[in-house]
């Protein structure tokens, strides 16, 4: 988390009136949110001489972000306070409103950088939820939560996302029970198929849930990829202590070794990433960058012949030909699938 430089407001624009907008709706939202949460309310208070907090907690969490890729080739995003907006009050005038960022933007903006814009997408989503990254250090994460205390994790292990993986994950030490928890996220015809089995719980209502969570996360995946959003599943487990230190062991031996180092990396992942309980799935929108579509279909019309390599779903890449002019819609379409190379 940085803070950027302060910036002056240039005038007002039709984007800007729609952010506007966007940002009164959202701050609405986390009223809503807040208003229907007493219990982590009630945990807030109790535990509020326990839990570390910042500067910035009495300010409000609901907030509109705005993007753009930064010099080191992450993705950097900026935020606007729902306080800001909110200066003029719930009965001032539209003049009123769309000036009262002007006012509050020669302050400091909390700016977030992530490695793609999928990471920042759910990082802003959270907050509009008013569950507010706070800070992010290589050892811990402080997260704020909707009614202003905040929650520190030790970070104990990151495995970073490879393409053979498709997904990363991070262990943590959560800071109220003390549990060590494994958090992974990646493509979701991989965490699918690392989940635990149902077949294997003894208990017969716990497995018929666990079946209906799966089916019903999987329609919503699929409805997701055919409208063209970039989907994601999160899963998490619970490791012993005992287990922690085994597995930290082993990890350390992969890392220090000369010979056959990935393939023992890989190998403590896998022993790490498996048996996971189903968190949720997340569909995301990949804007096609400005001029693509009318590119493409100057190329069509040139006769030059078009190929996509993709390794998105098969309903997320078709979605996105069409989005992209590659595909008409008076075009006939053949789909060729195999299980096998």
């Amino acid at each position: 988390v940085t803070m950027p430089p302060s910036t002056k407001a240039l005038g007002t624009s039709l984007e800007k009136i729609q952010q506007l907008f966007h940002r009164l709706k959202l701050s609405s939202l986390s009223q809503s949110f807040s208003s229907t949460a007493p219990s982590d309310m009630d945990l807030g208070e109790s535990l509020g001489a326990n839990i570390p907090t910042t500067d910035s907690e009495e300010r409000d969490d609901g907030s509109v972000c705005s993007g753009g890729y930064s010099t080191d080739g992450g993705y950097k995003s900026s935020t606007w306070e729902q306080g800001d907006i909110l200066e003029a009050g719930p009965g001032a005038s539209l003049e009123e409103v769309l000036q009262a960022p002007a006012l509050s933007l020669a302050g400091p903006e909390l700016c977030y950088e992530a490695e793609s814009p999928d990471e920042a997408a759910l990082v802003h989503a959270a907050r509009a939820y008013s569950f507010t990254l706070e800070s992010r250090t290589p050892e811990q994460v402080t997260v704020r939560l909707p009614q202003g205390t905040c929650l520190t994790f030790d970070v104990l292990c990151t495995l970073e996302f490879d393409s053979v993986r498709k997904r990363m994950s991070v262990v943590v030490r959560h800071p109220l029970t003390g549990e060590i928890v494994v958090y992974t996220k990646g493509a979701d015809c991989v965490i699918m198929d690392l989940l635990e089995d149902p077949a294997c719980v003894t208990d017969t209502n716990v497995e018929k849930k666990m079946r209906k969570i799966r089916a019903r996360t999987q329609r919503h995946l699929d409805l997701y990829a055919r409208d063209g959003l970039r989907t994601l599943c999160i899963a998490k487990k619970v490791l012993s202590e005992e287990d922690f230190r085994r597995w930290a062991s082993f990890r350390r031996e992969a890392e220090a070794s000369l010979n056959n180092r990935d393939e023992l990396l890989m190998e403590t992942a896998q022993h790490l990433e498996n048996q996971l309980t189903l968190l949720g799935a997340t569909g995301i929108e990949d804007r096609l960058q400005e001029g693509v579509p009318d590119t493409i279909a100057a190329l069509r019309e040139a006769g030059i012949q078009l190929w996509v390599l993709t390794g998105d779903k098969q309903e997320t890449a078709v979605n996105i030909a069409y989005a992209c002019r590659l595909l008409d819609q008076t075009d006939t379409v053949y789909s060729i699938n195999t299980e096998s190379q």
